[in-house]
């Protein structure tokens, strides 16, 4: 629209007049006012806020579960591993002083590694689930790409087996997130520095909403 052009003028015009120099902030600041719709910026915002607080949850409900079978593997652990053979060989191997911490420090430490163990296997299943709808997504773009562009036909794009192309990619990709640890490699860990710093922002959030 003719608003947002002539906002976009005024937003970046450098000039260095003395005499356009004053008063230029207050300017840009009327050009911005004039070419926003103040119904569509709160629309907008609201689409925003709903879209991260559907995020929120979404973790939430992971990290819910998360918790759930760590504490469901630490009771099955304790249950036929600690009480039955690390607590009667720590019993034996430690002083009679610390005898009566022996039971809370095996459902703690069997409940930490538990917890742990859990995040890693909730960790593993994400990674499978982005690969593969990765790969669908890679695969289903170069096709439309090379159909686009008359490089192959509809019917070839048909033809091709695209459940095996796209799982092929898929798999590829989690192999190389196990390969890399689950950590973006450098110069990518640059590149997306903006989305680890939403990641992390996104997470404390979760972890701080949860310990309230």
């Amino acid at each position: 629209c003719r608003e947002l052009k002539a906002a976009q003028v005024v937003l970046f015009d450098d000039s260095d007049d003395e005499g356009e120099a004053q008063g230029k902030g207050a300017h840009r600041l009327e050009a911005i006012a004039a070419a926003l719709d103040p119904v569509d910026l709160e629309r907008g915002l609201r689409g925003l806020y709903g879209g991260l607080l559907a995020v929120v949850a979404t973790l939430q409900t992971r990290f819910g579960h998360a918790v759930t079978l760590g504490a469901s593997m630490a009771t099955l652990a304790n249950e036929k591993l600690g009480r039955p053979c690390l607590v009667p060989i720590l019993l034996s191997a430690l002083p009679p002083a610390y005898h009566k911490w022996i039971p809370m420090m095996v459902t703690y430490g069997l409940t930490s590694l538990a917890c742990s163990l859990s995040w890693l296997l909730l960790r593993i299943f994400t990674a499978f689930h982005s690969a593969v709808y990765g790969g669908h997504l890679v695969v289903g773009g170069v096709l439309k790409y090379l159909v686009l562009h008359k490089r192959i036909t509809p019917k070839g794009a048909q033809s091709l087996n695209f459940t095996a192309l796209a799982w092929g990619v898929g798999a590829l990709g989690f192999l190389w997130q196990l390969k890399t640890r689950f950590q973006v490699p450098f110069p990518l860990n640059l590149l997306l520095l903006p989305v680890s710093v939403v990641e992390w922002v996104l997470m404390l959030v979760v972890n701080w909403d949860r310990s309230r």
